[in-house]
């Protein structure tokens, strides 16, 4: 009872902040909510006393800096929300892209529930993490445990590279949008806010902890996956078959890694694989699309693996860039997501 109440008075909150945000979610019955860690592992620190001697910095209590130690490193954060009855067989989990954090499964840029509630009411368990060094996960310092420096977009790379608009600096300074996108144009400084720093060496460590994720569930799960995230879901559902029962794949740009990984050991996992409008306006975007189709989905519906490629605009939605999920009409392609697991038998 007292978990319910606090639902909706969440529920109230957000209503309240963003009036578009109303899903009836009071209704969701609604059994846990909760977090874990997962991966991780002991690394030590120890400086040269001539190293230690070049720190010029203080500490918290007013003592020069000693970074000297054991950490922790590696981890990844995941939470969950539980419902009293699924409808799913399996529980979702949710894999977000490079340079941002699992909160954009959680609300849109315009203030609306984002895919972590549609899902939610649609009947699913749902599992969402930050990455390796992203968000809640928390990165290790640099240089002596991250060798290399972090790396952050702005939001010119963001505008161009994300397919919201052909140049951030137009005109008189003002951005310029493409024609017709469902990008809310009047809330992207509110989704740049998403944006947090990325290592572009910790591949290893990311992969390494989503395995483990997936070792840890009592049972296999459906992945949702964006952008980067898709790089680490295709290869788990290789690597881990018996572990992942369905995988949608939103936006990959990374071709799969063919000397690595054997498609045909995800030839019983359905498939489904979606892109947005505008990918000629951007040259990189289609030889990234080529590359996913060569490495991935090509070999294995070949391999007589079940392939569901779906370009947007041949479906008569149009206007989505590569942020699909968190743009105007984003319950319009959850609900394509949804449909499809039902067709797939995912839903009890």
């Amino acid at each position: 009872m007292e978990l319910l109440i606090l639902i909706s008075l969440i529920v109230f909150l957000d209503i309240c902040v963003f009036p578009t945000a109303i899903l009836h979610a009071a209704t969701l019955d609604v059994k846990e909510v909760g977090s874990f860690y997962v991966g991780g592992e002991p690394v030590t620190i120890k400086l040269t006393q001539e190293d230690f001697l070049k720190l010029d910095f203080m500490d918290a209590t007013g003592n020069k800096y000693n970074p000297n130690g054991i950490y922790e490193t590696g981890q990844m954060y995941v939470n969950y929300v539980l419902l009293e009855k699924s409808m799913a067989k399996y529980p979702l989990m949710m894999w977000h892209g490079g340079g941002f954090c699992g909160s954009t499964f959680e609300t849109t840029p315009d203030g609306r529930f984002g895919w972590q509630m549609f899902f939610l009411k649609a009947g699913h368990d749902v599992y969402i993490s930050d990455s390796v060094e992203r968000g809640r996960s928390g990165f290790s310092m640099y240089p002596y445990i991250y060798k290399t420096q972090p790396q952050a977009r702005n939001k010119e790379e963001m505008w161009s590279l994300f397919r919201i608009g052909s140049e951030y600096h137009g005109l008189n300074g003002k951005p310029v949008p493409f024609s017709g996108t469902q990008f809310p144009i009047e809330y992207f400084d509110q989704f740049v806010k998403q944006g947090v720093p990325r290592w572009t060496d910790t591949d290893p460590l990311i992969y390494g902890a989503y395995l483990k994720y997936l070792d840890k569930m009592h049972a296999p799960s459906v992945i949702i996956a964006h952008s980067q995230g898709c790089k680490f879901a295709m290869q788990a559902a290789i690597d881990r078959p018996e572990k992942v029962k369905g995988l949608v794949l939103l936006e990959p740009y990374t071709s799969l890694d063919t000397k690595g990984f054997d498609v045909s050991e995800m030839v019983e996992t359905p498939l489904l694989v979606i892109y947005g409008d505008f990918l000629p306006n951007h040259p990189e975007w289609v030889k990234w699309v080529e590359g996913v189709k060569r490495t991935l989905t090509d070999p294995l519906i070949k391999a007589g693996g079940n392939v569901i490629w779906v370009d947007l605009p041949s479906k008569d939605i149009r206007g989505n860039g590569h942020l699909l999920y968190l743009e105007k009409n984003s319950d319009v392609i959850a609900q394509y997501v949804q449909d499809w697991m039902t067709e797939q038998k995912l839903m009890k």
